[in-house]
């Protein structure tokens, strides 16, 4: 609700003793000083017990801080101890959790209690009695909220100013010099040698990590090559991960196996830290692949300060080995579990669904068919199990066959009325996309998860903005379609669009790819017929692959794309993803023709180049794009003479161009796809850096990830500096809910080129769409940020808009009971200002939330501002009279004129707008708003004209009451009442209004997000500001108030003073 707030600034909307180096033999090593100087390879390490408390995991140092725990073995309170195992999936199996070579893996259930079977619902996590070790079922299942002991460890220099003063003796040494109590005042602090500490099995201890070897944030990304069926794992700042005797712990799983979670093995495919750079760091892994579809993760812990972990998630991406026909989730109910299975003495339910799945789900009556022959069976999650009743489960059918989804999803209907009738399919839907169907006499087409799409009919809303609907859910319980948002229009739309939709119904020939550039060259296009053109493209592709020239005229309509009308690509993006669409396209098409053509191909259009070579045959690694736009091939920057005219250089190096040679790729390209437009690249949070040019850069049938750092010289206007970033544009992921977005990983700016400082230099290790952003710091932090102040920013406008209209209430509530203040002049004016205020604030949410057509709400809304403004400005007159003029009568029917005023003027601006250009409120097909030329002097004219007057009063009112021209009983105020005035005149007359329109012309990231800060709380609190000096701190109103709720003697303010506007 707050967009209309920051409309003007519309472009923003964007934390014992072990050993020393040999093992203790008597108590004198108690007496040795703390070692401080031991590091990782053999650190001198304590144990010790914490306070009860939840189970976490985890051991703070920062725990240090708390007073050491009173600790008497003794005591069954105080003897259970938190083991470091859980359950990490719901009804899974227990598993280790301490971070060492067993993390991850299932624990031995004999050693685990089970004979309580309600512990398989909730208690996961394990506590462990030390008074009670003789029990071979030592362990027992608790919930993890409740308060045991943990078992945790430290090195001697961070523990060093804790127990220095206790170990200079050491009153208690066990023969088993397994630990060492110390005890001073009766206060009891007991060290441990207990826990195991060796590459099997490693606690956490940041300390004992040298941290001076590490310069970056650790970041993990996963990427499948669905060509290669390969998964890498690309991990930035590797240095910063926390290893053991030099080997790091990094950890994937997946849930692709038989089983709810397997730990799958890594294994070093490309490490990029021998570059000299400390800030582009990378280490490639090759995650093994389980052989079906499922989702894979990653995860290790990094050093983040001396005394503190970092948790480091990868992304998820679905993966698989073998993939021949569809692949589906099933939610399958169980009825009376426990009694057609042995629910006994088990700590993970799949054992249980194990049982079903060997003697019901698959049976030789073909229920299921044979199981190799139809489709592998795999438990993904168990939902909900009650050992008395029902369990809950989601399987997931890998079909080994390849048939339509349509024919698999009738099949396996039919299969779910065979099962015996203890089975119940719940539902049925596929983990891969959203099938089409028919739904209120539209027909939609698959889809993608998380793609938005339009039906195959041709419907739009009367504002000319698509009905469209997305496909939504996850792999895991499988994708759905969302509620279709909008209805169909009768109006008859442009003949650009229904030509569009003719087209993409259609087979694309040349002949309709030269009519549709026509379209797009002379067209006003609207969101609708982007996506269209989408579509066209995208079926066009097919053929384009193997004909130059039907590239050729596809990159017509591509080039005609990038000039069109900025703010209407930002929302097709915004809505559909479209621009990454055409990105994509043109990327495959241009890899897919390269590869067939087996040959050299340059096409050159204004706003964008294709060139593609054989590095073997032509015997060159890289290119030069000349500002005439032509492109030569050369070996490295030395074949470059001169510089002078040079846009763009890159060259691949050697040690990859080696690996090309020795990999027999004989049909190898690099190609290029240079964007000299950035229109395509649309972020919410960019900001006003945006990039000369961007280049794709591909090697078909070759690694994304390259061996050695790839150089890259781009030429730009502006002056660049150490903060500049050389990023790389990260796709909207589709199986992601995500947009394109510029990322700075595996890439680093590396200053001016030697030869010609207006060339810049970017080293990147991996290939994508390359660019060079010149930005500084604050810039990069508000793009960091951008989201983070996004939503700070809606919660600050959605509860200011809250408060304020309280203190509305408040105000109207006043004037409902008092019938005196009610009939004075000066608040008959602030009873018309709150409703305007009030009126604005409701129509806001109406327009930011209702589905309708726009014209109406706009122009209500844009009335209302101008209202709002109006009554600003009869206000400031009145403020005017009070404190400048002072003396003289006062203008006869003062509240009429004003009424006529507040609530007419703004007919004038809004009727214009709606008779000159009604479409105008259409535009903008997120908020009801007038746009372009409707917007400037429709809107921000008249509010600049008002605030200008305004502003001048304000001025002139605070001279005057600082220099003392005001009577006598005005020059007594005392400081803190003319701060009090000045606060309630700068909110009452808009004057922080005019910080919103400073935003749209200061450059520095900063100060753009402090003005739009300074200007959403204000402007969201302006009508509680009015209810605070009118009613909370007016001493009349409160004497009004306290006679009426307590019927106390009247209480006089015939001394008091309030800032009010005349009476």
């Amino acid at each position: 609700m707050w967009v209309f707030g920051v409309f003007l600034v519309i472009s923003i909307l964007h934390q014992t003793t072990s050993s020393s180096t040999e093992t203790q033999q008597t108590c004198d090593s108690c007496r040795v000083p703390l070692n401080q100087t031991l590091l990782i390879n053999q650190p001198d390490l304590y144990y010790f017990a914490t306070n009860p408390q939840p189970s976490h995991f985890t051991c703070k140092i920062t725990d240090w801080n708390d007073p050491f725990y009173d600790f008497q073995a003794s005591d069954e309170k105080l003897s259970t101890f938190w083991y470091p195992a859980r359950r990490k999936v719901r009804y899974g199996p227990y598993e280790y959790v301490l971070w060492g070579d067993q993390y991850g893996q299932r624990l031995d259930k004999t050693n685990i209690d089970l004979s309580d079977l309600n512990s398989i619902g909730n208690q996961d996590c394990l506590v462990e009695n030390i008074l009670n070790t003789s029990n071979a079922k030592f362990l027992v299942p608790q919930m993890c909220n409740s308060n045991h002991l943990f078992k945790c460890v430290a090195s001697s220099r961070t523990l060093n100013h804790h127990i220095k003063s206790y170990c200079s003796s050491c009153p208690y040494c066990f023969d088993n010099n397994s630990k060492c109590s110390i005890q001073e005042n009766s206060s009891y602090f007991t060290l441990f040698n207990s826990i195991p500490v060796s590459n099997d099995m490693r606690v956490l201890c940041p300390d004992c990590f040298q941290s001076n070897t590490c310069f970056g944030k650790v970041n993990m990304v996963l990427t499948f090559n669905e060509k290669k069926r390969t998964l890498y794992l690309a991990i930035y700042s590797p240095e910063c991960i926390y290893n053991w005797k030099n080997k790091s712990y990094i950890y994937c799983f997946t849930d692709a196996s038989d089983k709810l979670r397997k730990k799958v093995d890594i294994d070093l495919y490309l490490n990029q830290t021998k570059h000299p750079s400390r800030k582009d760091r990378s280490v490639i892994y090759n995650v093994r692949l389980e052989k079906y579809m499922g989702t894979y993760w990653c995860e290790a812990y990094s050093i983040k300060n001396r005394r503190e972990t970092r948790h480091v998630v990868s992304n998820n991406v679905t993966a698989y080995k073998v993939k021949v026909g569809n692949e589906f989730s099933v939610k399958l109910k169980i009825k009376d579990v426990c009694s057609h299975a042995d629910c006994e003495d088990t700590d993970d339910v799949s054992d249980v669904f194990s049982y079903f799945k060997g003697k019901d789900l698959v049976t030789s009556e073909n229920i299921l068919g044979n199981e190799e022959d139809y489709a592998k069976i795999r438990l993904m999650a168990i939902l909900n199990f009650d050992a008395k009743s029902s369990a809950e489960v989601l399987i997931h059918l890998s079909i080994l066959s390849d048939n339509s989804p349509e024919a698999d999803y009738e099949k396996l209907q039919e299969i779910s009325l065979a099962l015996p009738e203890y089975f119940e399919f719940l539902y049925i839907k596929s983990s891969e996309f959203c099938n089409g169907e028919h739904q209120d006499n539209l027909t939609w087409p698959p889809a993608l998860p998380y793609q938005a799409v339009m039906p195959e009919e041709l419907c739009l809303q009367d504002n000319g903005f698509p009905v469209w609907r997305v496909c939504i859910g996850n792999f895991l319980s499988g994708y759905y379609w969302d509620k279709i948002k909008g209805s169909c229009s009768l109006k008859d739309f442009g003949e650009d669009t229904v030509a569009l939709h003719n087209f993409s119904a259609h087979e694309i020939t040349e002949d309709v790819i030269h009519d549709v550039t026509h379209i797009v060259e002379h067209g006003n296009l609207s969101v609708s017929d982007l996506f269209y053109v989408s579509q066209i493209l995208d079926k066009f592709a097919d053929n384009a692959t193997s004909n130059v020239t039907l590239f050729d005229a596809s990159l017509d309509v591509v080039n005609e794309l990038l000039k069109t009308n900025y703010s209407v690509l930002a929302n097709a993006q915004d809505q559909f993803n479209l621009t990454d669409t055409y990105l994509r396209i043109i990327e495959n098409v241009a890899n897919n023709l390269t590869e067939s053509q087996n040959k050299g191909l340059t096409i050159q259009k204004h706003q964008i180049l294709v060139h593609a070579f054989n590095p073997l045959s032509e015997n060159a690694s890289g290119l030069v794009l000349f500002q005439n736009l032509t492109v030569k091939n050369i070996g490295n920057f030395s074949d470059v003479h001169n510089w002078t005219d040079v846009d763009l250089a890159l060259y691949v190096p050697t040690e990859d161009i080696q690996s090309i040679r020795h990999s027999n790729l004989s049909n190898v390209s690099i190609v290029a796809v240079v964007y000299l437009s950035d229109s395509f690249f649309y972020t919410s949070n960019s900001s006003n850096n945006t990039p000369n040019l961007v280049i794709n850069l591909n090697i078909p049938n070759y690694d994304t990830y390259l061996r050695s750092r790839i150089p890259v010289l781009i030429r730009t206007n502006s002056e660049a500096s150490n903060e500049s970033e050389c990023v790389f544009w990260d796709y909207g992921d589709l199986v992601q809910p995500k947009k394109g977005t510029w990322s700075t990983l595996g890439g680093e700016y590396g200053g001016e080129f030697e030869n010609d400082t207006g060339l810049k230099l970017c080293y990147y290790s991996h290939l994508t769409h390359l660019a060079l952003l010149i930005a500084d710091r604050f810039n990069a932090i508000v793009l960091e940020e951008s989201s983070l102040t996004n939503t700070v920013l809606s919660w600050i406008t959605a509860i200011g808009s809250l408060v304020s209209c309280a203190g509305l209430m408040g105000i109207f509530a006043t004037a409902l009971t008092f019938r005196s203040w009610r009939s004075r002049t000066g608040t008959q004016i602030l009873l018309n200002l709150s409703v305007a205020i009030l009126l604005e604030i409701i129509f806001m949410y109406v327009n930011d939330t209702v589905d309708m057509n726009c014209t109406f709400p706009g122009f209500v809304l844009q009335y209302l501002v101008i209202c709002k403004f109006s009554w600003m400005l009869v206000y400031a007159f009145c403020q005017y009279l009070r404190f400048v003029r002072v003396f003289g009568p006062m203008p006869r029917h003062l509240v009429l004129k004003s009424v006529i005023f507040g609530w007419g003027f703004g007919l004038i601006p809004s009727l214009t707008v709606l008779i000159s250009d009604p479409e105008t409120y259409n535009a903008e097909a997120k908020f009801c708003y007038p746009t372009g030329i409707s917007l400037y002097l429709g809107i921000y004219l008249p509010i600049l004209v008002i605030l200008s007057i305004n502003l001048c009063v304000f001025c002139k009112i605070l001279y005057e009451i600082t220099s003392g021209r005001i009577e006598k009983v005005h020059t007594r105020k005392n400081r803190s009442q003319h701060v009090k005035l000045a606060v309630l005149l700068c909110s009452v007359l808009g004057i922080p209004w005019i910080v919103g329109f400073l935003f749209n012309i200061v450059s520095s990231g900063l100060l753009k997000t402090v003005f739009v800060y300074i200007f959403t709380i204000s402007s969201a609190l302006q009508g509680f500001v009015m209810f605070l000096f009118y009613v909370a701190f007016n001493p009349e109103t409160r004497a009004f108030w306290s006679r009426t709720l307590s019927n106390k003697t009247r209480i006089s303010s015939k001394n008091s003073m309030s800032v009010s506007i005349i009476s």
